[in-house]
């Protein structure tokens, strides 16, 4: 991929205890060469276990053991994003709009605000095998989403 304008930044936001965000922020790190400071947020901070964990596992990336920081951490930090997604599904469409109205105050500056429906891990169902491809394909869209979300930012698709 191709190098991002002045090390472009990006805020990957979830609803609950941020497992979509993190995967997101995983692939965004690697699919960006170290071009991006990219972070996650979520609203209910908790440990990232179970299905995200292992999904990613499958594909050797590690998710972060430590929780997820929350949006209002964030806030607080003062930090700022050029571009805040929020990787939600319907479920969570009411806690991603918090950040909407108040995008400003909430990122520190002026920021692009990018929705990603990704789907939730909270809502898959069934037997162990079928949960872990159903994870699987939930890691590889959201994989995709932010590949395309970083040729959106200009960069190139990777070979």
């Amino acid at each position: 991929m191709s190098a991002f304008v002045s090390n472009t930044s990006i805020l990957f936001v979830c609803a609950l205890r941020g497992g979509r965000a993190r995967i997101a922020e995983s692939f965004a790190r690697v699919l960006g060469n170290g071009a991006l400071r990219t972070a996650s947020a979520c609203f209910e901070p908790g440990p990232i276990r179970g299905l995200p964990v292992r999904a990613m596992n499958e594909v050797g990336l590690e998710l972060p053991g430590d929780p997820v920081s929350s949006v209002f951490q964030r806030y607080r930090s003062r930090e700022a994003f050029d571009c805040v997604v929020g990787p939600c599904d319907e479920s969570g469409t009411e806690l991603c709009d918090l950040v909407r109205p108040n995008l400003e105050t909430t990122c520190a500056r002026r920021a692009r605000l990018v929705r990603r429906d990704a789907g939730g891990f909270s809502l898959i169902e069934g037997a162990e095998d079928e949960r872990l491809a159903r994870a699987g394909r939930l890691r590889d869209r959201t994989g995709g989403l932010v590949e395309d979300l970083l040729i959106e930012l200009g960069a190139e698709a990777p070979a």
